[in-house]
């Protein structure tokens, strides 16, 4: 029955004939070309690792940024004021992509625990999951 596929919610077709065909997100997303791997999933750990070092570098790089422009007093200076302005702009728009992956990243491994799909020895808790 129509309504009973996961992938595909809602109720069947009025007439009781075939359901509505996917839309053009369903079928892209479902879709599959050849060219993958089966079981294609982006290491997650290693996404996780580099968000967690650099997020403090960025943030403490987007600071130092702004202290720097705020007391740099000449324009004709080493670096212009403006240019670390930009800077600061800069280290903070990567400190937020950062943030958003790192939500994203929490929970998809959420997710995968949930569903048992996550190794324990990833997160150091053998035996737990």
């Amino acid at each position: 029955m129509a309504g009973d596929d996961p992938r595909r919610p809602g109720p069947p077709a009025p007439d009781g004939g075939r359901p509505d065909p996917p839309t053009l997100g369903e079928s892209r997303r479902w879709a599959h070309s050849g060219a993958e791997p089966i079981r294609a999933r982006s290491d997650i750990r290693l996404r996780w690792l580099l968000s967690v070092v650099f997020a403090p570098v960025f943030l403490v790089g987007a600071g130092v940024f702004a202290y720097l422009a705020s007391v740099s007093t000449r324009a004709g200076g080493m670096t212009s004021r403006s240019a670390l302005v930009a800077a600061a702009v800069i280290c903070a728009a990567v400190e937020l992509v950062i943030a958003a992956d790192l939500v994203v990243l929490r929970h998809r491994i959420r997710e995968q625990r949930r569903w048992g799909r996550w190794d324990a020895r990833v997160d150091g808790q053998r035996g737990r999951r």
